[in-house]
């Protein structure tokens, strides 16, 4: 999936940090391609002050997320909307993994 680095920084954001042995080892792989190597640092020009990142260009880059970590992101999506805790940040991936038919049934 072609993702940016706003939607990188948001799906790094919603994978959980607990779960079963399966669900662990995915989100580690899923992690590990979701973050921005030396190179990427440079070329978008990223930067974190205060907590904040900021980057001066930006494109999308194919992200392997498998449909092991599909079914993760779209749990995590529909957790949050059933609680009410769905954002407007959020709102892109909701479209992207739920509405888009990513998401696993």
């Amino acid at each position: 999936m072609k993702l940016g680095i706003r939607d990188r920084i948001r799906l790094l954001g919603l994978l959980p940090s607990e779960g079963d042995i399966r669900t662990l080892k995915t989100i580690t792989t899923l992690r590990d391609a979701l973050l921005f190597n030396e190179e990427e640092v440079k070329k978008f020009g990223i930067v974190v002050s205060d907590g904040q990142a900021q980057w001066a260009s930006s494109e999308d880059v194919e992200i392997a997320i498998g449909d092991i970590g599909t079914e993760i992101i779209v749990a995590q999506l529909r957790q949050l909307e059933t609680e009410k805790k769905l954002t407007l940040e959020l709102m892109p991936l909701w479209e992207a993994f739920v509405e888009q038919g990513n998401a696993t049934p």
